[in-house]
């Protein structure tokens, strides 16, 4: 039986700079996206954070496979394209275990969606914390659980 963890408030202390993929199906087509993104960058065994963008548009769902810039203007100089993460705090959820609890992404933000306590409109951030842990989340309109 899966356990879903408490909602705590993550700060993001300075902006995050991301290289960024879109996945061509929002559904099926992430890892894809993460594959692709991580071809064109040719990694070297340099770390990296990794993040997954969810933008609603009038269209609908949008994903974005991300990886942080190793140095400042690393995307324009491969002419890839990036996103920023803002600085702030945000309501957050943690998945355990997110490679074998891939079905419970989706109701983990659907929870934080509809606490009330965020702001609806920025996107759902993914942050792959360690191979186990993904931090799920959204910017919170309040410092405060």
């Amino acid at each position: 039986m899966y356990v879903m963890h408490p909602m705590e408030i993550y700060r993001i202390d300075t902006e995050v700079a991301i290289i960024i993929e879109k996945a061509e199906d929002f559904g099926k087509g992430i890892a894809d996206a993460f594959v692709r993104l991580a071809e064109k960058l040719e990694n070297k065994g340099e770390p990296r954070d990794c993040y997954g963008l969810v933008i609603k548009l009038e269209s609908g769902m949008t994903y974005y496979a991300g990886f942080t810039e190793l140095y400042e203007g690393e995307a324009r100089e491969k002419e890839l394209p990036s996103k920023v993460i803002e600085s702030g705090h945000y309501l957050s959820l943690l998945v355990d275990d997110w490679n074998q609890n891939i079905l419970h992404i989706g109701p983990t933000f659907d929870r934080l969606l509809q606490s009330g306590r965020v702001d609806i409109s920025s996107p759902c951030i993914e942050f792959y914390r360690t191979e186990k842990e993904l931090v799920c989340m959204v910017k919170s309109l309040s410092y405060q659980l």
